[in-house]
């Protein structure tokens, strides 16, 4: 909004107010030089006035006025910051919408094989036996694409079409690449020479898929922006899947019968990788663990679903430990809590799946399942141990849950790699100190507080 030159302080406040309300607002940035209407101070205190108690963020950049104090003072008593240029002020305006997103992306949860066919892994496995007789690292064009087709991408027998797209017709690239630090990276661009590539950590779900569509290709229409998302989510599986794959280019890529096909592709390995027998370790971000999907049958015949637990279990983790009875809630977190706090519930559905584990247990029907049980782990400082915890609910304690539980959270620790499963215990719960006898656990005093018991088992 321009308030021309002649604007008073007044002026500005009323345009950042009206600007404020607006719901499509989400932020503003008030830009002043200093006139004989609208001296620096005044003006920051006009503004500020309007901006306090909005809820919106406000920037600010009051130029000729660096060495004003007091004007920088009275923007920042209203929670305006200022900055010394509008380019600066821009850039502060980037970074918290960046920050919004990447907090949204954070309660994303992709899975390794997500939206996509089960992939012939033992046919993946077979082309890497065989390119370890190969003088190169590159696979043939026929390892390559049969490599490719057992996740699910078709390649064109003939040149395909392009992509159509408002203003013309595009044809696509996608490539994995291997980062030092980061392991594998996803990259899409348009096939020109002056394209910038937009990349993306792996593993994918349709959101993120969405967003990488559509920061490196625009707008597409729904055919083709679906037929890119579903290439994206193969290609994603086959990074989770194969470690060996160092290098992955697809070139050329168009819709072919409602698929994205590739024109060619180039796929290079390191046959002495070997496949993941250990989780993925090769990738930046652990995908969300669905193989650990199970059932477990429980004294009674009652059937349980088990799974690792996801942000979007938030509010079914709340309702479970709010359900708890005081001493069951007292047992597990040692003090006396009514419920979680906003920061516990993240803490506890938001996981990072390679340094610490939560396996839920769920009784009802899919609609309206309702957690019973939790058991975790997360790793300790050493990196060589972890920390567990498990808490059953009133009405399903004595079925058998907590020791079912604890032998598959003992297994998964086991396959992780850590050598030793470590928990303190309240020298008063007796069923706990029971359940740790019979999973084989050694238990021994807390020499740092009398009342609690220390339970190790070696792994």
């Amino acid at each position: 909004m321009d308030l021309r030159g002649e604007a008073p302080p007044a002026r500005f406040a009323a345009a950042l107010a009206a600007v404020l309300v607006d719901t499509n607002v989400d932020a503003a940035i008030v830009m002043q030089v200093a006139t004989p209407a609208a001296p620096p101070t005044d003006t920051a205190r006009a503004v500020a006035a309007a901006a306090k108690g909005s809820g919106r963020p406000v920037l600010a950049a009051w130029l000729g006025a660096i060495n004003r104090r007091e004007a920088s003072d009275a923007l920042e008593a209203g929670g305006v910051a200022n900055f010394f240029t509008p380019e600066n002020a821009v850039e502060a305006f980037s970074f918290l919408a960046a920050y919004r997103r990447n907090q949204e992306w954070l309660l994303e949860t992709p899975p390794p094989r997500p939206e996509v066919a089960a992939p012939d892994l033992r046919a993946a496995e077979r082309i890497r036996v065989r390119a370890s007789d190969r003088p190169t690292n590159a696979l043939s064009p026929q390892q390559a694409q049969a490599l490719l087709a057992a996740f699910g991408v078709s390649f064109a027998a003939k040149a395909p079409g392009k992509l159509s797209r408002r203003g013309g017709v595009v044809t696509v690239d996608l490539g994995v690449y291997r980062d030092p630090i980061f392991g594998p990276v996803i990259s899409l661009s348009m096939t020109r020479a002056a394209s910038v590539a937009e990349v993306m950590l792996p593993p994918l779900n349709r959101r993120l898929a969405v967003d990488l569509v559509e920061s490196a290709c625009g707008h597409l229409d729904a055919a083709n922006r679906d037929a890119l998302i579903s290439l994206l989510l193969k290609v994603s599986t086959l990074v989770c899947a194969l470690p060996w794959v160092i290098q992955l280019e697809l070139t050329g890529i168009a819709r072919v019968a409602g698929r994205a096909t590739p024109a060619a592709t180039r796929v290079v390995v390191d046959p002495r990788r070997g496949p993941a027998l250990n989780g993925y370790r090769h990738m930046a971000i652990h995908p969300y663990p669905i193989e650990l999907e199970t059932t477990l049958t429980v004294k009674r015949g009652r059937r349980l679903r088990v799974r690792a637990i996801r942000p979007e279990d938030a509010e079914a983790e709340r309702a479970f430990v709010a359900e708890l009875s005081d001493q069951s809630r007292y047992t597990r977190f040692m003090h006396h809590l009514q419920e979680l706090t906003p920061q516990m519930l993240a803490r506890f559905t938001q996981v990072d799946y390679d340094r610490e584990l939560a396996l839920i247990a769920l009784a009802g029907k899919a609609a309206v399942e309702k957690i019973v049980a939790v058991a975790r782990y997360i790793a300790n400082p050493d990196g060589e141990s972890a920390e567990f915890a498990i808490v059953v609910a009133d009405a399903w304690q004595g079925r058998g849950l907590a020791q079912a539980l604890m032998r598959m959270l003992i297994g998964c620790a086991r396959t992780r790699g850590f050598r030793r499963l470590d928990g303190v215990i309240l020298a008063t719960n007796s069923a706990m100190l029971a359940l740790m006898a019979r999973l084989g656990f050694n238990t021994s005093p807390d020499p740092n507080d009398r009342e609690q018991v220390i339970a190790t088992l070696e792994l």
